[in-house]
């Protein structure tokens, strides 16, 4: 099997509260041998279907809910992602590195929130991502 999904089953990541410094952000290693994708759903706000499934050749490898994020082992190579019906922007392929890590946004933008113009699916850099992270969740955790 080329992907094996790994939900991370406890906080990887700290946020600042109130005021004074943000703590660390913690991400860890790929299991060895293979790439890490973190997808995030950075929906704002729950008035229309904010659950995204990610697909890879047309194959279920996750959902994650908003505000929420999942982790997905990728086989070193290429994978042809998607969001819902959305395909990777840009390349509509990541060539997975083993031992990298990488970041993908999945979100419905505002307005017609379920119309496929309005959606994101997107890789973006640790940076970004760990913006996102400070306030979100593993999916599947409280």
């Amino acid at each position: 099997m080329r992907l094996a999904i790994v939900l991370v089953a406890a906080a990887l990541l700290a946020g600042a509260c109130g005021e004074g410094p943000r703590k660390p952000i913690v991400i860890g290693p790929p299991p060895p041998g293979m790439a890490a994708l973190y997808v995030l759903n950075t929906n704002p706000t729950a008035v229309f279907k904010t659950e995204r499934t990610i697909y890879e050749d047309n194959r279920k490898i996750a959902a994650v809910s908003q505000k929420r994020f999942v982790v997905v082992a990728l086989a070193p190579g290429r994978h042809r992602l998607g969001c819902d019906d959305v395909p990777l922007a840009g390349r509509g392929a990541l060539d997975a590195v083993a031992g990298r890590i990488y970041y993908l946004q999945v979100a419905t933008g505002s307005g017609a929130a379920n119309m496929p113009g309005n959606r994101l699916c997107a890789l973006i850099t640790q940076k970004d991502a760990f913006e996102w992270l400070k306030d979100m969740h593993p999916e599947g955790a409280n």
